[in-house]
């Protein structure tokens, strides 16, 4: 389905009976644009894979390739605030998106602690919308970006033990 290994290799469930709903589109607010969101999580990744890109190829690529699930996230969840008669502003219900949203450390080690983090936090954050939302197909689509959640999450972890074997 995708080309990207650290996506769920199935489709993204369709959007059905949108109808323009503000608590819904307040649930997805926070994941889109908030502090920690989508939108936090690929200027992360990204600026961690510029940072460790001339020391371990493998952890650039990681880091790039979940920045890109990540961008998938964000357009669905884009797509979603639109078709629920909402304006996906890079904010969330509480304040707007800022570059200090980002962690910027550079040890890998410190990174990968920071990634699995905000991982976690975004699988309960999507648990939490899906208790949150009434719509049914959204509350398919925050089910099926968890597994990719969960993919990240693991690859993280995976990584952090490679790099302390390394160092070992």
């Amino acid at each position: 389905m995708h080309n990207n290994m650290l996506m769920a290799d199935m489709p993204y469930p369709e959007l059905e009976n949108e109808c323009p709903s503000v608590s819904d589109v307040r649930c997805m607010m926070d994941l889109f644009a908030g502090v920690e969101s989508e939108l936090t999580a690929i200027i992360q990744y990204m600026y961690q894979s510029y940072i460790v890109g001339e020391d371990s190829e493998e952890f650039h690529l990681l880091l790039e390739q979940v920045a890109m699930a990540e961008m998938k996230h964000m357009e669905l969840l884009g797509e979603a605030i639109v078709a629920f008669g909402g304006t996906p502003v890079t904010g969330g219900n509480r304040q707007f998106w800022n570059g200090a949203m980002v962690n910027y450390t550079k040890d890998p080690i410190a990174i990968l602690d920071t990634n699995i983090k905000l991982e976690q936090h975004a699988i309960d954050g999507y648990n939490k919308a899906i208790r949150c939302v009434d719509n049914y197909s959204l509350k398919e689509l925050f089910e099926r970006i968890i597994l990719d959640e969960k993919i990240h999450l693991a690859a993280f972890k995976a990584m952090k033990v490679k790099l302390i074997e390394r160092n070992c």
